[in-house]
């Protein structure tokens, strides 16, 4: 809506500086709908090559050199932008035609523009950019922090370059799924056995830890292997998790200090999870979860290892790691879990000993091998394109919103010509013509931003700099246009006196 409004702004302003032009057409004779199909024509032409010209380029390079990827979504979004830019004339067309509106086509002809409905779209432009500018630089704040934060999980991942984890065929959904997935699930339970395999999963753990805002995950499961490599598991905490998990249905259910405060809520949740997933085994091999809490437990930033799982690494917010999560540590030998909760899943250290793992099971069909280090690039590359896409953007809306303070700047210009040019005149300085007007644009830019970032959870240093670098932006904006634009219209200030 607000990309609508600025494109109906733009035009608007077009228009306006042609109003002397259709003014001598109408005196001229010429009819109205002709005046007008012609000044819509002059405006639309080259707002739609502007439009199509990229996306042409675009679907020719997919067509041609990409074997058609993605061109009907190409298309698709072509429509939308020509669907745009054609009511958006329209609607700026009228819009200039009710400002005229009274108006002599003598005054039309000598130059007359409707500088109030110009300023009005403006300020409606500047509200709503700064908006979507704060939202984006918001957005990049975060972007840049998870930044850091997979930086210290890429570590964990680089100092395990071997590691390899499989991921499922169809065979998981054939007729023969039950056997796959008990081979499957075997596989796994054989490498753990042998020191051979790690586990990381934070979808079963949904149910004990929740998800913080944005659907990000506070929990994982893990097995002991997986917790005895994190360099912040001291020898203390690998000990007590040992001890916990060593008999049949042992669990250790580590806490972070910072949800001391849900402990009961924790760890009920946390039983009856284990309890529901333990009845899923049969009767035969079911064991009753044995849950032991260690309290405290702030592991800082925690890899994840689950690239196979899909639906979560894709999510939109998903990350590839946890900071200080609620960790539910077991192993395979507990039997707590039944075959599907292991099938497909798991790290492994040798790609060799799997490859002979899954041939011994009978499933070597069913699953595929990919390397951890492979999976951790890909999703490293898509992250930084995700970044550039959000710094873009930002950059994209700040230069709307520079254009918008521009037309909200020659507006002002025109509107107080003859006051300006008198107090030019009698020696006063840029900065007392004009403090009124810049006082009132840099709050149009710093109060909605402040008002939008309240909203968020930036925090007040953060939050308190974008506004500031807003103003200063709003600031230089303004004081540009005001210096471009303020001699000419000194010079026309003078020739009409």
């Amino acid at each position: 809506m607000i990309a609508w409004a600025t494109v109906v702004l733009a035009a608007a302003n077009l228009l306006s500086t042609r109003l002397a032009v259709v003014g001598v057409r109408l005196s001229a004779g010429m009819s109205a709908a002709k005046v007008v199909g012609r000044e819509v024509g002059a405006v639309l032409g080259p707002a739609l090559v502007a439009g199509l010209v990229p996306s042409v380029a675009l679907l020719g390079y997919s067509l041609v050199w990409a074997g058609g990827y993605r061109w009907a979504s190409i298309v698709t979004i072509s429509a939308v932008h020509v669907l745009i830019q054609v009511s958006a004339v329209i609607a700026a067309s009228a819009l200039i035609g009710l400002g005229v509106q009274g108006l002599s086509i003598g005054r039309i002809v000598t130059g007359k523009r409707p500088v109030a409905l110009l300023a009005g779209l403006a300020v409606i432009a500047v509200v709503g950019t700064t908006i979507i500018a704060s939202a984006g630089a918001t957005q990049a704040v975060e972007r840049s922090k998870d930044r850091q934060l997979e930086r210290q999980a890429e570590s964990y991942r680089a100092a395990h370059p071997d590691l390899v984890f499989t991921y499922t065929t169809y065979a998981v959904v054939s007729d023969d799924a039950e056997r796959v997935n008990a081979g499957l699930a075997d596989t796994y339970r054989q490498a753990e056995s042998t020191d051979g395999a790690l586990f990381t999963d934070v979808t079963g753990a949904a149910e004990v830890g929740g998800f913080e805002e944005k659907h990000r995950p506070t929990a994982m499961v893990a097995n002991t292997a997986f917790l005895d490599s994190l360099d912040a598991a001291d020898v203390g905490l690998r000990h007590g998790v040992e001890e916990a998990t060593r008999p049949a249905g042992g669990v250790a259910l580590l806490i972070p200090s910072h949800r001391s405060g849900e402990r009961a809520e924790i760890m009920s949740r946390t039983h009856e999870w284990l309890s529901f997933e333990a009845s899923l085994r049969d009767p035969a091999d079911r064991v009753t979860p044995q849950l032991t809490v260690l309290d405290d437990v702030d592991l800082g930033v925690v890899p994840r290892l689950d690239y196979n799982n899909s639906s979560e690494t894709s999510a939109s917010g998903s990350s590839m790691y946890l900071v200080d999560p609620v960790m539910v540590v077991t192993d395979a030998r507990g039997g707590l879990f039944e075959d599907h909760f292991y099938a497909g899943r798991g790290v492994f250290f040798d790609r060799d000993s799997l490859v002979s793992l899954l041939d011994r099971n009978g499933v070597s069909g069913a699953a595929d091998i990919e390397s951890v280090a492979d999976a951790s690039e890909l999703y490293r590359v898509n992250r930084e394109a995700d970044y550039r896409a959000v710094i873009i953007g930002v950059v994209v809306v700040v230069v709307v919103l520079a254009m918008s303070l521009l037309i909200l700047s020659a507006s002002y210009l025109l509107r107080n010509r003859t006051a300006i040019f008198l107090q030019w005149t009698t020696g006063r300085s840029y900065l007392g013509i004009h403090w009124h007007y810049l006082t009132l644009t840099i709050c149009l830019v710093v109060v909605p931003a402040a008002a939008y970032l309240l909203t968020t959870d930036l925090g007040l240093a953060t939050s308190a700099g974008i506004v500031c670098v807003g103003g200063a932006l709003a600031l230089v904006a303004v004081t540009t246009a005001l210096l471009l634009l303020g001699r000419q219209e000194r010079r026309e200030a003078l020739v009409i006196s």
